[in-house]
């Protein structure tokens, strides 16, 4: 998103849909689910796997993706819930709000996000956080628009 940040103009809508992670966890979890409806919500959680881009290694759920959104320079605008077939999505849509101009702007929102997931402040869960900035430094540096 970050990298979309810098292609996009002030104001432009970003729209993303992703799986609905609470309400297919729930789904999943339920012991009155049927079998079929729980492995509907695990394929639609994890991908179909039928070409790289058919697999999803997170999850989100609205507050979430109000926290990528905000942390990636964009104000949401609407967040609507889906339903297909067994499956829920989220369609989250954004205004550019920030212009992160090179991409050392968007680091301190990347490290913000990221740290959400630490375990704790131990070193390790520290470290864990670099490596991940590092995962994110070189990805910016192959999609940003110019720096």
């Amino acid at each position: 998103m970050a990298s979309w940040n810098s292609w996009m103009r002030e104001g432009a809508v970003l729209h993303i849909e992703v799986p609905d992670l609470g309400r297919m966890a729930w789904i999943f979890a339920n012991p009155f689910a049927s079998r079929r409806a729980r492995a509907v919500a695990e394929r639609h959680l994890f991908g179909s796997h039928e070409a790289k881009w058919a697999a999803h290694y997170e999850g989100y759920d609205a507050a979430q993706m109000k926290s990528l959104f905000h942390a990636m320079g964009f104000a949401i605008t609407q967040i609507k819930r889906t339903h297909w077939r067994g499956t829920h999505n989220l369609h989250v849509f954004g205004r550019k709000a920030t212009h992160f101009e090179h991409i050392k702007d968007a680091l301190p929102g990347g490290r913000d996000y990221l740290n959400q997931f630490r375990v704790d402040d131990t070193e390790g869960e520290l470290k864990m956080v670099d490596l991940w900035m590092q995962d994110f430094g070189r990805q910016l540096e192959k999609t940003w628009a110019s720096d």
